[in-house]
């Protein structure tokens, strides 16, 4: 008896017979669907192994068992098509094995919990503006210090960064532009000074969006403002011991030298003259220098003990002084410094008019017709003959003065103790046609 020759079996002429089976059959999709998901496979190990090339240790560990657990249920899904273990079903094996790896990868490596956490605490815990944004501008994720820069006080995600920052077009340069020159921001009412860096953001080697990082560098932009006026003080003082302080030293040493040669008496007076220009001179510049500084500490000032106080020091003959803030007004100064503010205002008041005046001080407001438009702060001013316009701009300049007596830095001193305060300080005509000068910015409690 012959026994038959066994066929040898075409698997993919098998499977391709079945495919058209079940196309023919109740199924016509059947061969779609199973096209379909080969691609998806496809895909989704193309980006899985894509990243794997990219990345390092616990990453790519993390994305081997990914790659691992889609491998297992693709051959599964292949097994399932070929019936090559019919009629056992391997599809639940396969999504059971895929699912394990694909759970233990994720608590493992934390890939949802510290990525997204960690994210989230670093863009929370800086203080500093980071903003995010696509290569085409469109904003991506803010933190909350970024947020308070737009007009709306939030930024959200896929508007265009012109839109989020209209009122603030630095900001845009920096973000859309790629500028990196420092900007200044008002913030909550107070200027802050930002430097910015950009730093792109990479997915395998193409650009995909730019991380731009606003530091504050407020604190370090008032230290070299400070730096550079003391330094230019400093300057200042070098110029006036070598030339101001020189001249009335030389011509009261000239002029004693005369009188003990002619034995003329009468020129000691002159001399006395000079040196007491000298002590006043000393006198203010040791001033400039205790008081530029910025004022660190301030207590409540009761504004009539300290103007009357200052009154009694400028020792002012024949001119009047009048007070018309109401009784119990404090400010928040340094009380010393404020003294020196109100004396050098008196002695200017009196030393730059012919004829005795009336000093007055007051707070600015509107029911006083200050002419700052309302703002809060306080006003020393005369009756004398005023401060011509094209005067006004130079008259807080070192060494400028318009009395021939005067050292030109009295104004100066005003100056530099109102900025140290934070105030500001400007001359205008007074109410009676003398000069008034107005300071700003003062926090007043009536």
């Amino acid at each position: 008896m012959v026994r038959p020759r066994p066929q040898p079996r075409l698997r993919a002429r098998d499977d391709s017979l079945r495919l058209r089976a079940l196309a023919a059959g109740g199924r016509p999709l059947y061969p779609v669907s199973v096209g379909y998901g080969a691609l998806i496979a496809v895909a989704v190990v193309s980006v899985l192994v894509g990243e794997w090339l990219t990345v390092s240790g616990q990453r790519r560990r993390q994305l081997t068992l990914l790659l691992f657990g889609w491998l297992v249920l693709s051959v599964g899904g292949v097994f399932t098509i070929a019936d090559t273990f019919a009629p056992l079903d391997p599809t639940p094996i396969a999504f059971t094995v895929t699912a394990s790896v694909f759970t233990y990868a994720l608590n493992r490596y934390q890939f949802l919990q510290l990525n997204v956490a960690g994210h989230e605490t670093i863009l929370d815990t800086l203080t500093d503006p980071v903003i995010v944004s696509a290569t085409d501008g469109t904003i991506v994720e803010t933190n909350a210090a970024a947020d308070r820069l737009s007009t709306d006080g939030t930024v959200p995600a896929g508007v265009s960064v012109g839109d989020a920052f209209v009122d603030r077009p630095s900001v845009v340069r920096c973000v859309r532009d790629g500028r990196d020159d420092a900007i200044e921001l008002v913030v909550d009412g107070e200027t802050r000074h930002y430097r910015p860096a950009r730093l792109p953001i990479q997915y395998g080697r193409n650009v995909i969006g730019v991380l731009t990082f606003l530091r504050d560098v407020t604190t370090e932009s008032r230290r070299e403002q400070q730096l550079q006026r003391q330094n230019d003080r400093l300057d200042q003082f070098a110029n006036v011991v070598s030339h101001d302080l020189r001249n009335p030293l030389h011509v009261a040493d000239s002029t004693l030298a005369l009188a003990a040669d002619s034995g003329d008496t009468g020129r000691i007076a002159d001399a006395r003259t000079h040196l007491s220009r000298m002590e006043e001179m000393i006198h203010d510049l040791l001033v400039m220098a205790r008081n530029g500084q910025t004022v660190d500490e301030t207590t409540a000032v009761t504004l009539e003990d300290a103007a009357a106080e200052a009154w009694a020091h400028a020792d002012i003959a024949d001119c009047e002084f009048e007070y018309t803030v109401p009784s119990g007004t404090r400010v928040d100064a340094d009380r010393d410094r404020l003294l020196h503010v109100f004396e050098n205002l008196y002695r200017n008041a009196a030393d730059h008019n012919d004829s005795p005046v009336t000093v007055r001080v007051g707070a600015l407001g509107d029911h006083d017709g200050a002419t700052d438009g309302g703002r809060a702060g306080l006003f020393v001013e005369d009756t004398g003959t005023g401060i011509p316009d094209e005067q006004r701009d130079e008259i807080f300049e070192r060494g400028v003065t318009t009395s021939d007596g005067g050292t030109g830095f009295g104004l100066s001193i005003v100056r530099d103790i109102v900025e140290a305060h934070g105030w500001e300080i400007r001359v205008t005509d007074g109410s009676d046609g003398g000069a008034r000068f107005e300071i700003t910015g003062v926090d007043i409690d009536h």
